[in-house]
Order: structure tokens, then sequence, then C-alpha cells
């Protein structure tokens, strides 16, 4: 009997054999590299995109301002102060206050002939004329050492002229006051140095500053500066 069953086969009274086969797995690694890949592109694509973006936005131009401009900035000195205007007589070449003509000047008594000579400051250069000339300007009379009298033409009563006291070489704005708010027409013994500030028959404005006096030839050279009219 115990033969028997030990030729029997192993199923017919054991246990049913239990099944050992696994089932299939699957291989993910063709996926993962697909992924992989697939995550790179993406990466370089969003990448690509961020960098056209951001040199589209610095090509371009800045927005433009609105509202006013803000204000120049306020030129001071070393000190902070604001600058000082300084002389103000300047002006551009042509207009007033121009310098016209300037060099020396001779203005004689004309003694002996019977009229004293008178000077034209509105020719270009000045002329010397018979006092008797209605637009003459200014005439020089009596020499004494180194005094002299200084009038103007009896026929050019728009003339007029101030002896300066201010001190200095007065410039345009100055003279031009003195000669028009506080001007005569004549001034008697006037002094090797002195300053005269003359406004012309044309409203110019001259300044004759004395430099010297030949009692003999009875002349009187200036040092002269004539201005444009405004």
């Amino acid at each position: 009997m115990d033969e028997q069953r030990g030729n029997m086969a192993p199923n017919q009274w054991g246990p049913p054999p239990q099944n050992t086969v696994r089932p299939p797995q699957r291989d993910h690694t063709k996926l993962s590299i697909w992924l992989a890949f697939a995550g790179t592109i993406i990466t370089a694509i969003i990448g690509g995109c961020f960098a056209v973006v951001a040199a589209r936005r610095g090509d371009s131009p800045p927005p433009a301002a609105t509202g006013a401009a803000p204000p120049a900035p306020r030129q001071t000195t070393s000190a902070g102060q604001p600058p000082d205007p300084g002389n103000t007589t300047a002006a551009a070449p042509g207009g007033a206050g121009a310098v016209r003509w300037s060099g020396p000047l001779v203005g004689s008594n004309a003694a002996g002939a019977g009229l004293a000579d008178a000077v034209e400051l509105d020719t270009k250069p000045p002329q010397s004329m018979d006092n008797s000339e209605y637009k003459t300007d200014v005439s020089v009379g009596q020499i004494d050492g180194d005094r002299f009298e200084m009038r103007t033409p009896p026929f050019s009563s728009s003339a007029s002229f101030m002896v300066w006291d201010g001190g200095g070489a007065p410039e345009f704005a100055q003279c031009k006051e003195a000669a028009t708010a506080r001007g005569v027409h004549q001034a008697p013994m006037v002094e090797v140095g002195a300053v005269l500030c003359v406004r012309t028959t044309e409203g110019r404005v001259a300044r004759l500053t004395a430099k010297k006096i030949d009692a003999k030839a009875g002349s009187v050279t200036f040092d002269a500066v004539v201005w444009e009219a405004a």
C-alpha cells in the first residue's frame, strides 16, 4: 500500500501545487526617458520666451514725460549766494549800448578864426565842424593853463553833457542817465582828467576823458567812446 502511495503522483493526495508563475512586469525605463526629454524641451521653450520678452522690454523707448519740465538749477557762487548781476550795460553788436567808435579826439577853440570849432560825435569817426552847425555836439571854449571851458554849440539845444562826479570810468547806462537827467549846456573850467558824459543831437551817448591840453594850439585831446543809441 505504501509502495502504491509512493508511486502515485504527488498531486493526487497532497495539497494542490501553488502557482509560482509571476505576472509580467511593465518596463518604465522608456517612459522615464520620454518624460525627462519632454521636460527639457518645455523648460527650454519657457526660458526662450522669457528671454524674448526681456529683450523687447529693454529695446522699448522710455515713456514720455508728462507735466511741466523741472526748473533749471539756479546758479550760485562758491559761498552759496546768487551771483551778482554786475554790469548789465553790455549789448549785442549793433544794439543800444554797443560801442560805435572809440579813440583819440581833438577839440579846438580855433583861436583867431572868429568862431570856435565844434565836434560832431554822430559821424563815424567824429568830425570837427564849425560851431554854427545845428547838429554838432560839444565845443571847447576858453583855455586857461590846465583848465578849459566846455559847452554845447549855440544851435545844438538837443545836445547836453555832464561832468562825471561818480569816480572811475562810467559805462553806457551811467553816462546816459547822467547826460539825460542832469545834463547842462556849459561847464566852465574843466580840468585835465575830467570825464564828460555827452548826449548827442541824435540821441547817442559818449564819454570824453580829457587827457591833454595844448594852450598854444588852443586844443584839448580826449580819449573818447561813442555808444549806439537806443
